[in-house]
């Protein structure tokens, strides 16, 4: 499959890498990023999520893309859709 990439002036779009995983366990699993998305979750919770996450990706169905900041490559967050599998969920919006 072909890269998929999204570019603007300040930043570059793209899918998942490995090496996102270790930023993603330490920025964004926190109390103040998780507060209103069901809490912090455990390490192996985070890492279950970011493998389908990429098995999506890989498959072309709906999935988060890493946000870099352009001029300097820095890793900014992440952005996109994917399918709600949670309990929680109500039924018409489960994946």
């Amino acid at each position: 499959m072909a890269e998929r990439r999204i570019e603007t002036a300040r930043l570059l779009l793209r899918g998942p890498q490995d090496s996102d995983l270790a930023w993603q366990l330490q920025w964004l699993n926190t109390r103040s990023v998780m507060r209103f998305l069901g809490g912090e979750r455990s390490a192996d919770q985070v890492t279950h999520s970011f493998a389908l996450n990429a098995a999506a990706w890989e498959q072309g169905e709906p999935a988060f893309w890493t946000v870099l900041l352009r001029e300097s490559g820095e890793l900014a967050g992440r952005c996109g859709l994917s399918r709600i599998k949670e309990e929680p969920a109500p039924l018409p919006i489960r994946g």
